[in-house]
């Protein structure tokens, strides 16, 4: 239902899309302190970075028999991005909508919603105490995102609530574990992705 209304907003709400201003981006100007403040942000906002995290953790974790804490971490992880993945690109070709900057496939933010699919998995683990700092990060990636003509707000805005919403559905699946696993493996010495499915 999340994830159904974030994609059809642009298409029931197509005027208000359209006629979007790009003014938050814009207020930044030709700002040098911006520019420098906000330039990790497209690092952060990678991929590459939580699905690096999540392989290590599980391969530095396969020796153990137990469930360790860390081990369902890198789990939740790996997963989250992966459904983060899969449905924001999805998104993205559905809606086809210009950036400000004259590029394709604005919104939602791939960025800010992987940033906030990192937040939410680490929040929903480990508390706030690691979880406030990690989503005070993501909010920097979408702003970063703005600061650089990238994205709209409504861009980031859904973003956020798909990466927010993508973690906390995959840590409190605790009636549907078993059913349906994605993780990283070795598949003939060589890296794969292990799937299962469970119908009863």
């Amino acid at each position: 239902m999340v994830v159904g209304g974030l994609t059809l907003a642009p298409k029931i709400y197509k005027s208000s899309f359209e006629n979007e201003s790009a003014e938050l981006s814009e207020m930044w100007g030709p700002s040098n302190f911006a520019d420098h403040f906000f330039e990790l942000g497209e690092g952060m906002g990678s991929a590459i970075l939580p699905f690096t995290a999540s392989v290590l953790i599980l391969t530095l974790d396969r020796s153990s028999t137990k469930t360790s804490n860390l081990k369902s971490f890198g789990s939740d992880l790996f997963r989250a991005h992966i459904f983060n993945g899969l449905i924001t690109l999805g998104s993205k070709g559905f809606v086809n909508r210009t950036r400000p900057n004259g590029g394709p496939y604005s919104y939602p933010s791939g960025h800010t919603s992987t940033a906030f699919t990192s937040a939410g998995v680490i929040y929903n683990h480990f508390g706030p105490k690691f979880g406030i700092p990690a989503y005070i990060g993501a909010a920097y990636v979408g702003f970063s995102r703005l600061q650089e003509n990238m994205h709209y707000i409504s861009d980031v805005v859904a973003g956020a609530a798909l990466g927010t919403y993508i973690a906390y559905k995959i840590t409190h699946r605790k009636d549907n574990k078993g059913k349906f696993n994605i993780a990283p493996g070795i598949v003939k010495n060589s890296p794969g992705i292990n799937i299962s499915f469970q119908l009863m």
